[in-house]
């Protein structure tokens, strides 16, 4: 994993990425905190551009020109469409409960719950303020995981 440069990310980036992990959208975004953990990481993206809020539209690049002074904190809406203590799995049709995540086995039918993406060895969460820390490849491109 590692952490998303600020360089060209703007609202339809962090609605793109809300979006795209299940939130109902970027409500906020800022890059001027910083937690000793971001050092632990490389930055992995930079110049994360969006057309749209449709993770699809983005362009972006994987060789990083900035510092982690420069790292993206996202803020999201609520979670869609699943129960409180649930999760909803990357196809979006179907949740499950949120222990289940990361758990060894695969309950989602899309496996999403064990999907490398998810850095299940080492997740991070502050709360509803997100920190974009892992940035994997899933199928059609980029995706920010949290915890």
């Amino acid at each position: 994993g590692g952490t998303v440069c600020d360089d060209s990310f703007d609202g339809l980036a962090a609605a793109a990425i809300c979006k795209k992990m299940n939130f109902t959208g970027g409500a906020s975004w800022t890059s001027d905190e910083s937690f000793e953990i971001q050092s632990s990481y490389e930055i992995n993206l930079d110049d994360v551009d969006c057309d749209s809020g449709e993770w699809e539209s983005c362009s972006f690049t994987e060789e990083a020109n900035c510092a982690h002074s420069e790292d993206v904190f996202l803020s999201c809406g609520e979670k869609r469409g699943c129960e409180e203590g649930t999760e909803a799995c990357s196809s979006g049709d179907q949740c499950i409960f949120s222990q289940w995540i990361c758990d060894g086995t695969a309950d989602c039918d899309d496996g999403s719950d064990e999907a490398y993406w998810r850095n299940c060895e080492d997740r991070w969460n502050a709360g509803t303020r997100v920190w974009i820390s892992y940035l994997v490849m899933l199928v059609s491109g980029f995706i920010a995981v949290v915890a």
